[in-house]
């Protein structure tokens, strides 16, 4: 009886020494470097973690060196997985951390997420098995939101309204520097208001209506408003305005061929004040800087001249008086820019050139 029992008790030892052994051979190790991400679990948590010495990109991933075992055919398919770059980690950190410096200890972490077990894996180690990084939260700060209309401000009936009138700018603790007072967003409009002008151009005393992204600093810290735009409704007192520019070359617009080879202009206004011009022209108001802008050379101003305006008789030697208006165009993109009535006008007349001493006279216009 007792020999059996020893054969019994044997029998069932060798057996688990080869289903151990059979458990060994079939599986096998893999180390492989994953990035890991650090975050509160709770995705509406206002926290925010730093890892020391991460990539300014990556401010809360590590890349952890780890060895896995598992069954090869598992084994492969992580390899597979991890070499087309598909393979990272996220531990979700329940913790009600206070801001600071921590450290802690990654290694249980990790062997419990699913991505691992479900796998059919284990997480034998991991180096380095401590991360450090700093801890920030954001703070929640109600914010009054005052529109600056800027260049704009004298065409407006009245101030702009925006809606709402408040809102939270999200910014980290670690940014703010003493106590805010006031909370104040100044939102500029002056290219947004510009921006509707040329979309939707109406009337005067039309209202406009619109939404305004918030920007993404506030007191030269970077900020998450909530909501992130506003809408902006304003009413304009005009949508033109009067610019005035000076001084422009003044040139002539010729159709007679070889007209400076045969006569010359005499200009009446002795004082030579004719050879410039000063124009006032409707601009709209979206358009103002940019007019400013516009070097005078590209502007140009012209009278023209026909074949009736030539001295008509073989014998005359200058025309009439001729009294000719002013025309000026602008560069391309100003189309709409148009000069004020009534345009200036000039007063010339037009001369035949004397022949030189021993040359022929030149026959008179047919």
């Amino acid at each position: 009886m007792k020999t059996q029992l020893r054969l019994l008790l044997f029998t069932i030892a060798l057996t688990v020494l080869i289903w151990t052994y059979a458990d060994r051979a079939g599986h096998e190790t893999s180390t492989i470097t994953v990035p890991v991400t650090i975050a509160p679990a709770d995705p509406d948590s206002p926290l925010v973690f730093r890892i020391i010495n991460a990539r300014p990109d990556e401010p809360n991933v590590k890349r952890i060196k780890m060895r896995f075992r598992g069954p090869k055919s598992n084994i492969r398919l992580l390899e597979t997985e991890y070499g087309y770059g598909g393979f990272a980690l996220t531990v979700p950190i329940a913790d009600d951390l206070t801001p600071g410096r921590k450290s802690r200890n990654l290694l249980a972490d990790l062997s419990r997420l699913p991505e691992i077990t479900k796998r059919g894996l284990t997480l034998d180690s991991i180096s380095p098995e401590a991360v450090e990084f700093d801890v920030d939260r954001y703070l929640g700060i109600p914010v009054e939101v005052k529109p600056v209309p800027g260049a704009f401000e004298e065409d407006l009936d009245g101030k702009p309204i925006v809606e709402p009138q408040k809102v939270e700018a999200r910014v980290l603790e670690s940014e703010i520097e003493g106590p805010i007072v006031p909370a104040v967003l100044p939102l500029l409009l002056e290219d947004a208001i510009a921006e509707e002008l040329r979309e939707r151009p109406g009337e005067t005393g039309d209202a406009l209506t619109f939404d305004a992204p918030l920007p993404s600093t506030w007191r030269g810290v970077e900020a998450i408003f909530r909501p992130d735009h506003v809408t902006v409704t304003l009413r304009l007192k005009r949508h033109t305005v009067i610019e005035h520019i000076a001084p422009i070359q003044l040139g002539v617009l010729v159709k007679p061929q070889d007209f400076f080879s045969k006569y010359e202009i005499e200009w009446l206004d002795k004082t030579g004040a004719h050879l410039t011009q000063d124009v006032e022209v409707r601009v709209p108001i979206e358009k103002r800087d940019e007019v400013r802008a516009i070097h005078v050379r590209n502007i140009d101003a012209y009278v023209r001249i026909y074949h009736d305006d030539l001295p008509q008789e073989s014998s005359a030697t200058e025309s009439p008086v001729l009294l000719r208006e002013v025309q000026f165009v602008f560069p391309p993109g100003f189309e709409d820019v148009k000069p004020r009535e009534p345009l200036p006008r000039v007063e010339f007349r037009i001369k035949r050139k004397l022949p030189a001493a021993g040359a022929a006279p030149s026959p008179g216009p047919s």
